[in-house]
């Protein structure tokens, strides 16, 4: 090995010694991406390194796996996965169709059959069917358990892709299997817009007002504000707030409602 060869071999050990002693005893460490370098704290780096079976896994299946892939999906499902490992019920992740989904849920108005429905041993339970919604026209009634849409088996344990199953555009067909007292029924509805209000009164014997509230949807405090002066006005003597099956909503409504009855600043 001539002389200047030598010292090229050298130089490059040099170097790639001084960075790993960069890296080992300083607090910032460069990570090279495709397109920039990104600069980075080494507890950060740690971080990354537990979570490098991840990207084992990804990499295995571009390897193994027979068919297309979505990055985005494969990152979708890995956050969900984290959430979820948190077994805490107000912790979730939701993505742009989640989010969507969500919040059209509390707007009082979508397309589909206009049904509340609810797990129960782990079926699909009817909790309620809409006055003059579809689902009501073709004969669904409360306490029907769904088990399949579209002859294709749904359980509680996928209550969500269930609920996007029956939902769809207004004027098209969905066939719903229904259990109601060992037999099964099936009923074929056409979607529509549904348009809910969460609030319900009447006034029982001895001027008793009831009112059932159905969710905090973004109507909920308009709509409980608009009955109870309707109820006040024919003069009743106490009030029942009817919650039952009420799975929650929006929390400024729920604030809002309180409101109706607690004083400011208590």
């Amino acid at each position: 090995m001539t002389n200047k060869k030598k010292w090229i071999v050298i130089t490059i050990i040099i170097v790639l010694v001084t960075n790993a002693c960069t890296f080992m005893f300083s607090d910032m460490a460069s990570i090279y991406l495709a397109s920039h370098n990104v600069v980075i704290g080494n507890d950060t780096y740690k971080d990354i390194l537990k979570f490098s079976k991840l990207f084992y896994i990804r990499n295995q299946l571009y390897k193994e796996y027979d068919g297309n892939i979505d990055d985005s999906k494969l990152v979708d499902g890995a956050i969900k996965g984290m959430t979820n490992a948190l077994e805490d019920p107000y912790t979730i992740y939701m993505n742009k169709a989640d989010y969507d989904e969500y919040t059209t849920s509390f707007s009082g108005e979508y397309t589909g059959i206009g049904i509340q429905v609810e797990v129960k041993d782990n079926k699909i339970y009817v909790v309620s069917v809409f006055d003059g919604s579809p689902a009501k026209k073709s004969g669904m009634i409360m306490g029907d358990y769904i088990v399949k849409v579209n002859k294709e088996d749904v359980s509680g344990e996928e209550l969500d892709k269930a609920i996007t199953k029956i939902k769809g555009k207004k004027g098209t067909d969905v066939l719903i299997t229904v259990e109601r007292k060992g037999k099964f029924i099936d009923l074929n509805i056409t979607r529509d817009n549904i348009v809910t209000s969460p609030v319900k009164g009447k006034i029982l014997d001895g001027n008793i007002g009831y009112v059932i509230l159905s969710r905090f949807n973004e109507n909920s405090a308009t709509d409980l504000k608009k009955e109870l002066d309707k109820l006040n006005k024919s003069g009743i003597k106490g009030l029942i707030l009817d919650m039952r099956g009420n799975p929650g909503g929006a929390l400024d409504q729920c604030v809002e409602i309180a409101s109706e009855f607690i004083e400011k600043g208590k």
